[in-house]
């Protein structure tokens, strides 16, 4: 067969296909139903065309769509056309109350349906709409109009001139102005008339023209000042006369450049151009010794807008105490500049049984350590004075010989830093305990005991100075650990799991956590350093596992108040949950630090979280990371709440404070326990961790 014919006989084959097809009865999939809603059929299948269906909704609800669907062949299968409507609930409109001028005719109020009519009093015209109907989602068809009154209202006249009323050719002496009335000016001799002198009332109750001015020979003209006001008295009515003065004021943030008194003179200008009114800009300043503003470092600019904000760090060696950002405001910057204190560690003594060279405590400093003879030096024979105030390596310990081979006995552990021990019996099963001098916070165990084996039952504690910062890798080390238990704990249940624990320690089954941040938004943390304590909180976030089933993160901004930003009952994602902590450092930073507003509307919202989130048979754990330097200023100590707050045997509160003299006592006291404080030497070192 030729190709001609092989392509004729496939087109008749497709053809009968298709008709063959078309003949066959439709195949319709069950008609779709709607919530608050029914159907009847319109049109069976028994008429060889598409069978078609009605929908009504019930009482109570309207619809909205297409009301008939169709069934339909397409693609070799029965579907119904166009998608099924929806019944929607009727709704009330809202009362449209009172009508200026006016009153509204109604009988009730308001169903759909219902129609309200509206009505001017006399000397009133409407202007809109007679009626409306309240509509079935509860909005009016049409806005409430307003009455405007059929008089033009009276156009006034200059000091210097006179008016005349003109109503149907007669002299007009009544109330001002009905519809065509003419008015008339004039100005007096020596006054020359600027505009139009005859203006009339028209549609709309509106005057054809404004009323004319009335310049005399002297006259000096009115100016605008952008971001200013200009006042005074005008003599020549309409016009500023010879000798008049006027004065110009800024608005907030601006200042007169210049003088700010402007004289009319006899040639009929002023006596100099217009003032300006320029930005009230705050100057480059010394804050302080060692007080470094990065700003200023990066620009030959000697003058800075009202708005703009700077920030404070120290020179190397030292470290911030006060704010850490200042913002220049109408009359200079705002606040007391902060302080740079040289960062010194404590001194060091020399241990019993020996003695030590080099007494300096300055950064970079080092002291070295011998025994008498007889006796061996354990810990680190030389140590260096550091950044954070502390001394690098071990406390240094001179022991006997003797006691070194007594295998009843633990090693002398030392007395920490700055810090005293008690006790010199390090006997199996005897107790050493441990305190700080004043000033000193003490980090650890407060009293270790002698195990078997010489072994101690901890490391002995650390006393931490005004200037102590916990080093990155090791703040890094402690929250990745963390955050991995949080992402392998499964929150798949297991009901036969009966342990429920604070400490995130061991990779149960049928946990789920929320974690939740409170971030310190007060005036002097400044708004660059609440978007770096966002930044942790998102690498933070970015760790845990945040879905609709699993872990839920919330955040909270506190200053003088404490505001929900990330409710853990709305985020079921870990993209929105990042999103939404972008939404914290959008509004600047003001205001005090009230911890215990914060502590609170934690507390309340979990109390929610709580309800909502056990349903679901999952044990919960609540991660709280409080991002601040603890010094509370607004509402008192939070101790009361925090309490409260931590009885939740599941709850666990971390604090990230920053040296510049954060409140060690403070932090210590909101944090569950002193291992879950971290003092971060700068906002620098909170950047890093946020990178890491």
């Amino acid at each position: 067969m030729q190709a001609g014919g092989r392509k004729a006989l496939g087109l008749f084959l497709a053809l009968q296909l298709r008709s063959l097809v078309a003949s066959l009865p439709l195949d319709c999939p069950d008609v779709p139903l709607i919530a608050n809603g029914s159907y009847f059929i319109l049109r069976d299948n028994s008429t060889g065309e598409g069978p078609i269906v009605r929908y009504d909704c019930e009482e109570g609800f309207f619809l909205t769509g297409d009301q008939d669907l169709t069934c339909v062949r397409k693609d070799r299968s029965s579907q119904w056309i166009p998608d099924p409507p929806i019944c929607q609930e009727m709704l009330d409109c809202p009362n449209l109350g009172s009508l200026k001028n006016g009153y509204i005719e109604r009988d009730g109020c308001c169903a759909p349906g219902y129609v309200v009519e509206f009505f001017c009093d006399e000397d009133f015209e409407l202007e809109g709409a007679a009626n409306a109907t309240c509509q079935y989602n509860g909005v009016w068809s049409e806005p409430k109009p307003t009455c405007r009154s059929i008089f033009c209202p009276n156009p006034g006249v200059s000091a210097k001139g006179n008016k005349l009323a003109v109503l149907a050719n007669e002299v007009y002496e009544g109330r001002c102005c009905p519809r065509e009335t003419r008015m008339f000016f004039e100005c007096h001799e020596g006054y020359e008339l600027i505009g139009q002198n005859v203006s009339t009332c028209g549609a709309g109750s509106l005057w054809s023209s404004p009323r004319p001015l009335c310049k005399p020979v002297i006259a000096c003209e009115e100016f605008l000042v952008d971001h200013g006001t200009v006042s005074g008295a005008k003599s020549e009515g309409d016009y500023y006369g010879l000798n008049d003065k006027v004065f110009v004021s800024c608005d907030e943030g601006y200042r007169v450049e210049g003088s700010d008194i402007r004289y009319c003179e006899e040639n009929g200008e002023w006596d100099a151009d217009p003032p300006q009114c320029v930005a009230y800009n705050c100057t480059r300043r010394d804050f302080g010794p060692h007080v470094v503003v990065p700003e200023f470092q990066a620009t030959n600019a000697t003058s800075f807008s009202v708005g703009t904000t700077v920030n404070f760090k120290c020179e190397e060696g030292y470290v911030l105490d006060g704010p850490w950002t200042t913002t220049c405001r109408s009359g200079g910057w705002f606040g007391r500049p902060p302080k740079c204190h040289l960062i010194k560690c404590g001194a060091l003594v020399a241990p019993d049984n020996g003695w030590m060279t080099g007494s300096s405590t300055a950064v970079g400093s080092t002291v070295s350590f011998h025994c008498f003879q007889g006796y061996r030096l354990l810990g680190s024979p030389e140590r260096q004075c550091f950044s954070d105030g502390q001394w690098g390596g071990e406390v240094a310990r001179c022991v006997s010989e003797a006691s070194i081979s007594d295998n009843s006995t633990c090693l002398d552990p030392g007395a920490p830093d700055n810090g005293v021990k008690y006790e010199n019996n390090y006997r199996v099963g005897n107790n050493v305990s441990f305190a700080c001098n004043p000033g000193y916070q003490l980090r650890g165990e407060q009293s270790i005991r002698c195990n078997y084996g010489r072994k101690w039952s901890a490391k002995p504690p650390l006393c931490t100075g005004r200037f102590y910062s916990d080093k990155p890798w090791s703040v890094e080390e402690s929250l990745r650990n963390k955050l991995t238990r949080i992402a392998e704990e499964s929150p798949k249940l297991n009901k036969n799991d009966e342990q429920l624990e604070r400490s995130i320690n061991v990779n149960e089954r049928g946990v789920r956590h929320v974690v939740f941040f409170a971030f310190d938004a007060s005036a002097s943390i400044g708004l660059n350093n609440l978007k770096t304590g966002v930044a942790l909180a998102k690498a933070i976030t970015r760790k845990i596992n945040v879905t609709e089933d699993g872990h839920r993160v919330g955040a909270v901004r506190f200053n003088n108040t404490a505001k929900v930003m990330l409710n853990p009952l709305n985020v079921r994602s870990t993209d929105s949950a990042l999103r939404a902590l972008d939404a914290v450092a959008t509004e600047k930073t003001a205001g005090g630090t009230s911890i215990i507003a914060a502590v609170r509307t934690i507390r309340t919202n979990l109390e929610i979280v709580e309800n909502h989130l056990r349903k679901d048979g999952l044990k919960l754990k609540f991660s709280i990371f409080f991002i601040t330097d603890g010094k509370a200023n607004l509402g008192g100590t939070p101790a009361k709440d925090v309490k409260e707050l931590r009885n939740n045997r599941y709850a666990d509160i971390y604090c990230i404070g920053l040296t510049g003299s954060p409140d060690h006592s403070a932090l210590k006291q909101l944090a569950t326990d002193t291992d879950h404080v971290f003092i971060l030497r700068n906002y620098a070192v909170m950047q890093w961790l946020a990178d890491y």
